[in-house]
């Protein structure tokens, strides 16, 4: 080994920073670049940047030293030379300039190993949105192909600080440019990488292989947002790019399976849903593609989809994080992340919003893509779902033309909380009826209840599996045994247990095991409505303009929205004032949550008091939509003590009277009317929420509420755990 050789450094970390956007990027690419600074290019690290910003108005490039940045050399750019050069267009949106940074990296600053971080705002199927030219996945596949003369890839490491870079098209498509890939599948907050700690690891063990430092990489990037004074929901994957090519055989044989089971009137409709229900970040047709293949599996009836359920469990097993040796090598995500495992895919017909031209998700575009084209995928997610999710789409588009929102982000934005709320509530109502079928086919024959009249053994497992923890809204089973169950005739009676060794046994547990799921249900409509109007840019309690906006779904003819009642008003759930109680606590078992003590910034004086809705606060608009919710916890809570009575207590020869079984039934069965009442009610009261003319769902404007004050406004107006037991 030579001595140049042994003096090279293990590393070098290169950053491409597109940070001329606007003044906010350039303003987080200086932040990141005195970050940089705090460690630098060391024996063992080699740091250089290139960044183009708004000032000086071209791309310029730096040796980043410990405490300062050396200047190295700048670029010409249709900014700073005569219009109409050759170099007209020499930006950072041209695959030639992001290539020639990567060679002179390599060339002038040699080392064992590369990481090359593209830094700046991602836009769909590619990187980059700075003066109008972005860099398409195509480009990023030329830009970084090997280089001439040498049988490797050009970086070791390909890393996005970047937004929702994670998807299968673009690890498809970049195979060839680095072994491995390290970005979010969501939202990547201004903040970004914590580089001095990532240069700091670098330069403490140099010997550090690609996929450790990528799985150090994402510690380091998590644990930055765990002690942020601005908690953030956060998440990073590393993908191993030397498996994507794996990719293709499994979503093709997904995709044909779908295209087989979507003519089917059995589960085409449940296909739908799985796709409108899956998680995805804040740019919705980007669908997590595990959770995908989880909601494929679970479709029933499973026998008439068993193709599709074998090519689903087989991509899933694929995408699983952490498998030794798989593509998806580490994946981290925020507690309230559920459902993002790492790897999204693009399905733009889950979008209700018509602009996804601004992504360049036209299917020209993506039909030039190497994934979607070589299984299918484009003609299934631009053609063949979208006569499925049509009529939900039309519907949020009407819904999102009364917002007032006019940027396309948005509109686009509005539309993809719409379409999670809604499902969530339709999840709910779905599981409602499901719930209903099982617990009366667990009771009845013929119409009327069984008797309940033997003890066995396992009369224990079925007790438990009434009560908590199993169900965490019912009422403790010891304290409830002997309980007398009031009926709509005034009289009290008590029931048998069940013998679980029989066919009835079975039912009734498979009757918990729907209480269950119901409660699951109930849970995901909560976290969805908090998710939703606490959005950190499009969130409740901001009006547009102090004269207020559109309400969401009520243009000002008074249009109702999407569930909103006639009037376009909150809708049942509230008293019937349409204000919450104000005096109660959050606390308070028998009122509605309490608004407490506001915070010291709602004040009048800031536009959060509107003259306009009685003097009422953003906060009782919060308030509005946790005491329905509430509603359906109590509810669902009234239903399961019933049933723990008629299951847990004691026998009674009576039990096999007709009059007995008419009063268990109807008991059972009020229970379940009352649930659908609440539940209508709650979704109209949220709906009607959003619509709000002064503080619905839209633009925030300058200076106004941001995520932690709109967390804390929910937290003030009882949408939290406090209230709420499944939050």
């Amino acid at each position: 080994m030579s001595t140049d050789e042994q003096r090279r450094p293990k590393w070098t970390v290169m950053l491409y920073m597109a940070a001329s956007k606007d003044l906010r990027t350039e303003q987080a690419a200086i932040r990141d670049l005195r970050e940089l600074e705090k460690v630098g290019t060391t024996e063992n690290v080699n740091v250089i940047v290139q960044i183009d910003r708004e000032w000086p108005g071209y791309a310029e490039r730096y040796c980043v030293k410990r405490g300062f940045s050396e200047f190295c050399d700048s670029l010409p750019n249709q900014r700073n030379i005569p219009c109409g050069t050759p170099e007209e267009r020499s930006n950072s949106g041209k695959p030639d300039v992001l290539r020639e940074f990567v060679e002179w990296g390599r060339k002038d600053f040699p080392a064992e190993r590369y990481l090359l971080v593209l830094w700046g705002h991602s836009y769909g199927l590619g990187f980059g949105r700075d003066h109008g030219d972005a860099l398409s996945l195509r480009e990023l596949a030329t830009a970084l192909g090997r280089l001439d003369g040498e049988n490797r890839k050009a970086v070791d490491i390909l890393g996005a600080n970047a937004c929702a870079m994670s998807y299968a098209e673009a690890a498809f498509q970049l195979t060839d440019a680095a072994d491995f890939f390290v970005g979010p599948e969501i939202t990547m907050p201004f903040a970004g990488w914590p580089y001095e700690k990532i240069l700091d690891a670098i330069d403490k063990t140099p010997e550090i292989e690609s996929k450790d430092l990528g799985e150090r990489i994402i510690r380091e990037f998590m644990a930055s947002y765990e002690t942020a004074l601005e908690p953030q929901s956060v998440a990073m994957t590393l993908l191993d790019l030397r498996k994507a090519p794996d990719l293709a055989p499994h979503l093709k044989d997904l995709t044909k399976a779908l295209e087989t089971a979507i003519k089917k009137d059995k589960v085409k409709e449940a296909i739908a849903d799985a796709f409108l229900e899956t998680a995805h970040g804040d740019v919705r047709p980007l669908i997590d593609l595990r959770d995908l293949c989880g909601k494929l599996v679970g479709i029933n009836p499973p026998d008439a989809v068993s193709d599709l359920i074998n090519a689903a469990e087989t991509l899933r097993a694929f995408l699983e994080p952490r498998r030794p040796d798989g593509f998806v090598v580490e994946h981290q995500a925020g507690r309230d992340l559920e459902g993002l495992e790492g790897v999204g895919i693009f399905a733009p017909s889950v979008t209700g919003a018509a602009d996804l031209m601004r992504l360049e998700l036209s299917k020209g575009e993506y039909d030039k893509l190497a994934l979607p084209t070589s299984t299918g995928w484009a003609k299934l997610a631009y053609e063949d779902l979208r006569e499925l999710l049509d009529p939900m789409n039309k519907a949020v588009a009407e819904f999102v033309n009364g917002t007032g929102a006019t940027d396309r982000e948005d509109r686009t934005g509005v539309a993809q909380l719409l379409v999670g709320i809604h499902q969530s509530f339709l999840k709910l109502d779905k599981t409602v009826v499901d719930v209903q079928a099982n617990v009366m086919k667990a009771l009845e024959t013929n119409g009327t209840p069984k008797p309940l009249t033997s003890r066995s053994p396992e009369h224990s497992a079925v007790a438990a599996r009434f009560g908590p923890p199993f169900l965490r809204l019912a009422a403790d089973v010891r304290q409830v045994q002997q309980t007398e169950i009031a009926v709509a005739s005034g009289g009290p009676f008590a029931a048998g247990v069940a013998d679980v060794s029989q066919p009835d046994g079975k039912l009734l547990k498979s009757a918990a095991d729907s209480l269950a799921r119901l409660e699951g249900a109930v849970s995901n409509v909560e976290r969805t409505a908090k998710r939703v109007m606490t959005h950190a840019s499009l969130g409740l309690g901001d009006s547009g303009d102090p004269g207020g906006k559109p309400g969401l779904g009520a243009d000002p003819g008074g249009k109702p929205g999407l569930g909103a009642d006639p009037g376009g008003k909150p809708g049942l759930g509230a008293d019937p004032g349409g204000k919450p109680g104000l005096g109660g606590g959050s606390g308070d078992p028998g009122g509605k949550p309490g608004l407490g003590i506001l915070p010291s910034f709602i004040r009048a004086d800031r536009g959060y008091v509107s003259a306009r809705n009685g003097g009422s606060t953003i906060a009782e608009r919060y308030a509005e939509v946790a005491w329905s919710l509430q509603l359906i916890e109590r509810t669902v809570a009234r239903l399961e003590n019933v049933l723990q009575t008629i299951v847990t207590g004691p026998s009674d020869s009576s039990h096999n009277e007709p009059e007995y079984r008419l009063r268990v039934t109807e008991q059972v069965m009020s229970s379940f009317r009352e649930l659908n009442e609440v539940s209508t009610n709650a979704k109209r009261t949220a709906i009607g929420v959003l619509a709000d003319p002064n503080y619905g769902l839209g633009p925030t404007r300058q200076g106004g509420l941001g995520g932690p004050d709109r967390r804390q406004l929910a937290t003030v107006g009882g949408l939290s755990s406090r209230v709420l037991r499944l939050l």
